[in-house]
């Protein structure tokens, strides 16, 4: 804001310490605003000794050791000049002895009890003589003498009750109750059902935060008018009128200070904070004392021209300032001369002034002791401050005692839920209806069970649809009746604040439903009619996300629901997102069945091998089938792509992974490769490799799934198919037999690689064989057995074509070493690096020619033969590996 802006220049660091977050926030978070508000006015002014404040604000999250903590820190490590700060006597004595070893001045804007002294601390609220004496006073002169006291549970309540105990019986009063709470409780409604029984004429409040709420709004719940049992407050002013409401008007306060105080120095307070934090924001007691004591320090620091803390507090002293409220002044004992005003709370949030005294108020922190004159007076002084020390010990001792008692209690609870917890839990989770997916039932078990241990009156479980527009019942258990229902719906657009609590993912414990912002659109035609206080609900998960709710509803009073109501709760939701997996797992199953049957029976049908492959692992899983079709046992090898790579034939290598690399790359839409692979025998198939590639958000390939089908014998099929059409084509076009004879040789060894073909013929008697003029080969490796058996004569059965010539049929001899005793050929066969061979006969018809050719040859030439005589074809084989 405006009125904050800093100028540049040299600083002097001061510390701001209040509580920003805990129970005590509420109260405490203006006192900085107004502390700031006062930095930024004296820095427009020119400052402090010509140098600039620099606020370091810290935050004691309502608990004193985190005050000493931080008050720790301000003075080592952030070296501040000062510091002001605290609200609760707890916090203040917590700092005190912090102040005091570092010898640094401590600025306290708040009322307390009183008995305390100390070098390093200014006391500028209200001392008992000048809040709480009047106040007593007032009360009993104009509402009564019969006093019910409740406070805080700490050392500022605790003592001023004495007070007021001691003050009333001198005044002829009594106190007819005195109750103690923690700070931030919120039940007040046993304490509140006692006074009304002990129809006290005031109740006087001593409570601090914002336990005053609630407080106050059950007070008023009870039926306990303000004209009937008036409440006079301490700590509560303006600022927590605007959270309390209407609740509070026509009680009292006490303070030295109003907003609605109207002098010109009051308004222009009031106009200027507005304006800095907003035209609501309301100015108070704590707030104008935490402003003017910046102000009173500022004085001191000019007087002693310097920082330096003996210097200032002797400064101090006597130091006046024309506050708010009007002129204050420090006394030499620390503390502030006040007036005393009591107000009466409006219904515009603001007070209206009943009471004040004539002048300001001396402050006697000693209960005057200090202000008599005889001998034993420090003795007494010293006795005083030793009953307040002595009250805080008692109190630290009974809050300690209370609070194990509490927690052994607590335990003892807790350990009783537990224990009944865990064997609900545990009889639900070897439920059959849980694991063998029966919704229905597993859902009715886990209401049942939910409304029984926990104690409410309804529990139900409710699905998101797939929008998420809408939630519908599955099963509702109500106790009382012992009946189950389902079905009913409820629209996000209809209950939007609790759908969208929902989605956060977190528990629902909604102590009084109707007021709960989460589901308070459900009172007028839900909760109310119903009768339902309070709602624990608690989201179902599924997949990571909100699928739904379970639903726990208690009937009556509000409802604290408790850590182990809530873990139990979680717990009977996890329970229902595993009744929910185990259903869709059960139907999984049942799909997944059927669906196995379909793809076996489509798997056996077309006799193909299945494959998935991760890309990112290089593992795959194959089907039985696939490697079946290369020899081998299911899972006898490995079936990873490297695996894969290797047992490619070198020839088909290249085009094979070219065709896989586009695939994953995205220039194809589908896989599809025919190539050769090695089988366990070492012989090759031909497979025809299909493939889709599945890819990530990406466009990463990072799965493919596919098939494999052998086409050998289509390969095969269609060399055969080729080689008939070649050798047709070939012989139609021959002039003559032997030109014929020399292209079946050449298209033979071509189509099936073999290296060497040649033809034999019978001699003229028919007797033997002997080399025809036709062979052919592309290695020069051959010529010396080609020259080695155009001069050979082979008997019947001698070699390959002799036995071919005997046998006359086609025969295959994988191991030409076999003839050795009769193929003399053999070492220029192996040095032609040929192993292995098979023969044809060659019938002729007709007249001489050949029985399936299209040709014939005139008889009487010189190699015309023979109706039915043979002639015998031998061709050699280097199989790849052994040969180039």
């Amino acid at each position: 804001m405006s009125c904050l802006n800093q100028p540049s220049g040299a600083r002097v660091r001061v510390g701001i310490m209040h509580s920003t977050s805990g129970t005590m926030a509420l109260s405490e978070k203006p006192l900085i605003d107004a502390a700031l508000m006062a930095c930024a006015q004296i820095n427009q002014a020119g400052g402090v000794l010509g140098q600039l404040i620099e606020p370091v604000v810290v935050d004691g999250k309502s608990n004193p050791a985190e005050f000493e903590r931080q008050a720790r820190r301000l003075l080592q490590v952030e070296r501040v000049a000062t510091a002001f700060g605290c609200w609760t006597s707890a916090s203040r004595k917590a700092v005190k002895p912090i102040f005091e070893e570092f010898n640094a001045l401590l600025w306290y804007p708040v009322q307390y009890e009183g008995l305390e002294t100390s070098p390093n601390i200014f006391y500028t609220g209200s001392c008992p003589n000048q809040q709480v004496e009047p106040a007593v006073t007032w009360l009993v002169e104009n509402k009564g003498k019969r006093f019910y006291l409740i406070g805080s549970d700490y050392v500022f309540p605790r003592t001023a009750n004495k007070l007021i105990a001691a003050q009333l019986k001198q005044l002829g009063g009594q106190v007819v109750g005195e109750e103690y709470v923690k700070l931030g409780e919120t039940n007040f409604n046993d304490i509140i059902a006692r006074i009304r029984t002990e129809r006290p004429d005031v109740a006087f409040n001593t409570l601090n935060g914002d336990s005053n709420q609630s407080f106050y709004r059950q007070y008023r719940e009870a039926g306990i008018s303000a004209s009937e049992i008036p409440i006079l407050a301490v700590s509560v002013a303006e600022a927590e009128l605007q959270e309390i409401g209407d609740a509070a008007v026509g009680h009292y306060a006490s303070w030295s200070y109003f907003q609605s105080i109207d002098t010109p120095e009051n308004n222009r307070f009031v106009e200027n904070f507005r304006t800095c934090y907003g035209a609501l924001r309301v100015t108070s007691d704590p707030i104008e004392a935490a402003y003017s004591q910046v102000y009173l320090w500022k004085q001191a620091v000019e007087a002693a021209e310097s920082f330096d803390t003996d210097r200032v507090r002797q400064a101090a002293y006597g130091q006046s300032f024309a506050a708010p409220g009007g002129l204050i002044k420090i006394e030499a004992n620390h503390h502030i001369q006040k007036h005393c005003r009591i107000g009466k709370i409006l219904p515009n949030k603001q007070f209206e002034i009943v009471h004040s005294s004539e002048k300001a108020i001396k402050p006697l922190p000693w209960m005057g002791v200090e202000e008599l004159n005889f001998d034993k007076s420090e003795l007494i002084v010293s006795l005083l401050a030793e009953v307040s020390q002595g009250i805080q010990q008692n109190w630290l001792s009974e809050q300690q005692s209370r609070e194990l008692q509490q927690v052994e209690a607590a335990l003892r609870e807790s350990a009783t839920k537990l224990r009944n917890h865990n064997l609900v839990l545990t009889q639900l989770a070897k439920s059959p209806a849980l694991h063998q997916g029966d919704l229905k039932a597993a859902l009715k078990e886990i209401t049942e069970a939910s409304a029984v241990n926990i104690g409410v009156e309804r529990a139900s479980v409710w699905l998101l649809d797939e929008t998420k527009a809408k939630i519908k019942c599955l099963d509702l258990f109500e106790k009382s009746s012992n009946q189950h229902s389902e079905g009913a719906e409820i629209a996000a657009a209809d209950y939007p604040a609790y759908f969208q609590a929902l989605q956060q993912d977190e528990a629902i414990a909604a102590e009084n439903a109707s007021t709960d912002p989460r589901t308070v659109e459900f009172a007028p035609s839900y909760l109310i009619p119903l009768g339902i206080a309070s709602m624990l609900d608690i989201p179902i998960r599924l997949r990571g996300q909100t699928a739904g709710v379970i639903c726990l509803e208690h009937i009556g009073v509000p409802r604290h629901w408790t850590a182990e109501d809530q873990n139990f709760a979680r717990s009977l939701a996890d329970l229902v997102s595993l009744a929910f997996e185990a259903t869709e797992r059960k139907q999984t199953e049942a799909a997944l069945r059927q669906s196995e049957e379909r793809w076996q029976l489509i798997v056996r049908a077309t006799g193909e091998g299945i494959y998935d492959w991760n890309i990112i692992t290089s593992e795959a899983f194959t089907s039985p089938r696939l490697t079946e079709m290369l020899g081998y046992a299911e899972g006898e090898i490995d079936t990873g792509y490297n695996k894969w790579y290797e047992s490619l034939h070198p020839e088909d290598l290249d085009l094979t992974v070219a065709k896989l690399k586009a695939h994953l790359e995205g220039k194809t839409p589908q896989y599809i490769a025919e190539y050769r692979q090695r089988c366990k025998d070492g012989s090759y198939k031909w497979i025809l490799a299909r493939g889709q590639a599945q890819r990530n958000e990406n466009g990463k390939a990072v799965r493919m799934v596919g098939s494999h089908q052998d086409i050998s014998d289509r390969k095969q099929t269609e060399a055969q198919n080729q080689l008939v059409l070649n050798l047709t084509q070939a012989i139609n076009a021959a002039p003559d037999f032997d030109s014929a004879l020399q292209v079946i040789l050449q298209q033979i060894c071509e189509t099936t690689k073999w290296k060497y073909g040649e033809a034999w013929e019978p001699t003229p008697d028919g007797s033997a064989l002997q080399s025809s003029y036709c062979w052919y080969s592309q290695s020069k490796q051959i010529d010396p057995l080609r020259n080695y058996n155009a001069v050979l004569t082979i008997l019947p059965g001698e070699g390959i074509p002799g036995q071919v010539w005997l046998n006359q049929q086609s025969q295959w001899f994988a191991d030409l070493t076999a003839f050795e005793h009769t193929f003399s050929q053999l070492e220029l066969a192996k040095e032609a690096s040929l192993k292995a061979g098979f023969g044809v006969p060659i019938i002729a018809a007709g007249d001489w020619g050949l029985e399936t050719g299209n040709w014939s040859r005139e008889a009487g030439k010189q190699r015309s033969r023979g109706a039915g005589e043979q002639l015998p074809i031998t061709n050699y084989q280097l199989p790849i590996t052994n040969y180039q």
